[in-house]
């Protein structure tokens, strides 16, 4: 016989409270907000978890990022002493370049001064031989004569 229901001879019945049905009725309720209530804390659980994991790698990335910087400092200040020294290395070897272009010149200017004075010697030593020869032909002259 249901609770909300007509009688045989077709008059509605006022419908009848059962008790047992309604114990039955908030025990199920109960039990079912109870299973709810336990996926909700497994959800929050396995969030809570997920949570601690994705800040675990966001401390992990921290850290590896400010390795990282750390490194491209320490590169950079190298690369940076590096340029200075090739500077220095290079203002260096320009001088010793100028230098080595003063010393060739210098010996350059030399070798031609150098080259006309054996020039005029040789000018010099052909006429003296010019000298000796004409003055000898004349020494044979004179003795022939």
């Amino acid at each position: 016989m249901s609770t909300f229901g007509a009688s045989e001879d077709g008059v509605q019945e006022k419908p009848r409270f059962s008790l047992t049905k309604a114990v039955e009725d908030v025990s199920q309720h109960g039990y079912a907000q109870t299973e709810a209530l336990k996926d909700k804390q497994k959800t929050l659980i396995s969030l809570q978890s997920e949570n601690e994991t994705l800040k675990k790698e966001i401390s992990e990335m921290r850290e590896s990022i400010s390795v990282k910087k750390a490194q491209v400092r320490k590169e950079f200040l190298t690369h940076t002493q590096i340029k200075k020294d090739i500077e220095i290395q290079n203002k260096r070897y320009e001088a010793i370049v100028k230098r080595l272009h003063c010393q060739l010149s210098r010996a350059q200017a030399v070798h031609r001064q150098m080259s006309e004075e054996v020039y005029h010697m040789e000018r010099q030593l052909a006429e003296l031989k010019g000298q000796r020869g004409s003055s000898q032909d004349s020494a044979v002259s004179v003795r022939l004569v």
